[in-house]
């Protein structure tokens, strides 16, 4: 029995210095001024003896870390401020002793510093609510803080009328307004909207969390929820993961509540590399590949948008992830083959009326922009330096949208650069002012019953053989800029820019590189198109026909040394030679630039004759007559379905120059 006892004894001797070696530790953490500091952390940071501090401490028979913190992660305090249960190793158990804990504790509300106390923790428990006491939070707006918290107004200082924070003791935006002003009059934007309100909201960034803390799409619409009845601005502040850093996001942005206008805007204009990735600016990325919107404007009402101009999307990449949920990007040319579309038109109401959309690069979508309202309600918007690239379709119009302005703009890199598809007997028209159409794979610019019109624009193709720089049915009216083909060698039967009607005046082709020739049309059309003023390689075009069908086109070309330069010339001899199209009916202006002689000779097939008008001879030069020249004169007949002529006399050996008009 004796030996029960001691056994027992020893038993219960070896067990109390194991309940001794941790602490269970609790507490309510409230500041000087009583306010609980619900929703901050705390956390225990074991600080060594400064009498020993390079030694190795010891816990439980076992070495102990003298940067041990304890939880690892900060400890949310409840709604009361408190935390309980929580198990720190005593001080009194670890070796050499001398060590105590430093306490941190944060509060919900924007501090610069956290608060923090040294303590000696020991015991079986120990509550800390009277030795962790904080100073008030004091919330300083001298320099204004994006995305400030505060539990209380009176915890903030130094606002001026406009600021705003979140008081997360109410959970609403707080703002400071004018009247009364000093001091500072908080309304809350929930119970009672201030007018002053400035309706500039910041999502992203240190500013997720006051938005809900989702995704940037999610965080986009709880911030459009937000604004007025009226509208406002939403600005994507830098990702802290870097310059040029997309956020990812597979919440759709839905910007579609009725006279609700927004300005959606990167922080800074987007730059994209060669390659097409992201490298600086503004940036989100859409991680769905599905057949979803990545964002979607409808906030037009379907009668109209009553001529307000203005919202739309500004400084921003709009990216497709290469596949459903990646955080690659897509940098394929022709697109990646997602079902996704970027940017979307209208939803249920009339889209977006006179948007406004400036330094927007959206690119690797299936559409990158696609114009879906119901009638082309939202027509009219102006688009300045966009680029709509690596997309399967860079632009859609289903519907036809009037009076649209594209400056600077780039539709690049897609396989597909634009499908504009307008209603029957409704004047659907674009217009691009320079800008580039760029390396498309299958067709630059697609359409029909819609009017495209150019000026200054710049066509390329990058080495694309089959691409075709406009096709459709467009009615299409360019007029200045520059056609490159990148390829070498060879020859082309393709048609370059293909019409319903339309013309094409004073604009330069460059192309025929390693003696590329080109036996398609410069323009085809199925209707009337007038050409003029086109620069190019003679070389590379060596038939005038390749401009255009004849039948159907009114070629006043500039020529000279060929078919594409000053006026055709030609040294007359005493036999008739043939000049010009012999296809149609057509005006002639001719001159003997010898003499200065000149007339106006009208070329009818039909009838198969020639007539001449304002014809006119220098003393001692020719004169023009129809048939057969004598004496110095220069003769013109109809043979052959051609006009002819012939030198006799001192006209023998001069130079004739001429241009031809062909008629419909």
């Amino acid at each position: 029995m004796r030996r029960l006892f001691l056994l027992a004894l020893l038993v219960l001797l070896c067990a109390i210095p194991a309940h001794g070696q941790s602490t269970t530790v609790s507490g309510q953490i409230v500041d000087s001024g009583g306010q609980t500091w619900f929703a901050g952390t705390i956390q225990f940071t074991f600080r060594v003896s400064p009498s020993n501090p390079s030694a190795q401490y010891m816990w439980n028979g076992a070495p102990f870390s003298s940067s041990s913190t304890f939880p690892q992660n900060p400890l949310s305090l409840d709604g009361t401020g408190s935390f309980s249960g929580l198990s720190i190793p005593s001080n009194t158990a670890i070796a050499p002793a001398g060590s105590t804990w430093i306490v941190t504790v944060c509060p919900a509300a924007t501090v610069p510093n956290c608060y923090t106390k040294g303590l000696t923790i020991t015991g079986a428990t120990q509550n800390i609510s009277s030795q962790v006491v904080p100073p008030p939070v004091v919330v300083n707006f001298s320099v204004p803080i994006v995305g400030a918290r505060a539990y209380t107004d009176a915890e903030v200082v130094g606002a001026s009328p406009g600021a705003i924070y979140l008081n997360v003791t109410d959970n609403t935006l707080h703002v400071c307004v004018q009247t009364g002003f000093p001091p500072c009059t908080w309304e809350s934007q929930t119970s009672n909207p201030s007018p002053v309100f400035n309706t500039v909201l910041y999502i992203g960034g240190a500013n997720s969390l006051l938005w809900g803390g989702g995704d940037i799409g999610s965080q986009a619409n709880v911030a459009y929820a937000f604004l007025p009845a009226t509208g406002g601005k939403i600005v994507v502040l830098p990702n802290s993961t870097g310059p040029g850093a997309c956020y990812l996001y597979n919440t759709s942005i839905e910007f579609t509540a009725v006279s609700k206008y927004v300005i959606f805007a990167g922080s800074s204009p987007p730059q994209i590399s060669p390659t097409g990735a992201v490298s600086g600016g503004s940036c989100i990325q859409y991680t769905h590949v599905t057949a979803t919107h990545a964002v979607d404007l409808d906030w037009t009402p379907t009668g109209g948008g009553g001529y307000m101009p203005g919202g739309g999307i500004r400084d921003l990449v709009i990216a497709n992830s290469a596949t459903e949920g990646s955080s690659t990007q897509c940098t394929t040319n022709g697109g990646c083959g997602s079902l996704a579309t970027g940017v979307f038109f209208g939803k249920s109401n009339g889209g977006v009326h006179e948007g406004y959309f400036e330094n927007l690069a959206i690119k690797g979508f299936g559409v990158d922009l696609d114009q879906e309202d119901a009638g082309g309600i939202g027509w009219g918007s102006t688009f300045n330096n966009v680029g709509l690239v690596l997309g399967t379709v860079g632009w859609k119009d289903g519907v036809g949208h009037e009076n649209q302005v594209c400056t600077g703009c780039v539709i690049a890199v897609n396989t597909t650069g634009s499908q504009w598809n307008g209603t029957p007997n409704v004047a659907a028209d674009i217009t691009f002012i320079a800008g580039s159409v760029d390396s498309n794979l299958s067709v630059g610019l697609s359409g029909s019953n819609y009017i495209y019109n150019s000026h200054a624009v710049h066509y390329e193709n990058l080495g694309v053989t089959s691409n075709k720089y406009i096709a459709g049915t467009m009615e299409v009216y360019l007029s200045g800029g520059k056609v490159i083909d990148d390829n070498s060698g060879g020859s082309s039967s393709q048609d370059w820019f293909e019409m319903s009607q339309g013309s094409m005046n004073g604009f330069s082709w460059f192309g025929g590189n390693g003696g590329r020739t080109y036996t398609g049309l410069l323009a085809f059309s199925t209707g009337h198109i007038y050409v003029q003023g086109v620069n190019s390689n003679i070389t590379a075009f060596p038939d005038l026909n390749n401009i255009c069908l004849p039948t159907l086109c009114t070629a006043n070309i500039t020529a000279g040394t060929g078919p594409f330069a000053s006026v055709w010339s030609l040294v007359l001899t005493g036999s008739f030679v043939s000049i010009g199209q012999a296809t149609n009916s057509s005006i002639f202006y001719v001159r003997d630039d010898s003499v200065g002689g000149t007339a106006i000779a009208t070329v009818d097939n039909a009838a198969t004759n020639v007539a001449l008008s304002g014809a006119a001879g220098a003393s001692a030069g020719a004169t023009f007559v129809v048939g057969s020249p004598s004496g110095n004169q220069i003769g013109l007949q109809y043979s052959g379905g051609s006009l002819q002529v012939a030198g006799a006399g001192a006209a023998i050996g001069q130079t004739l120059r001429y241009t031809q008009t062909l008629l419909r």
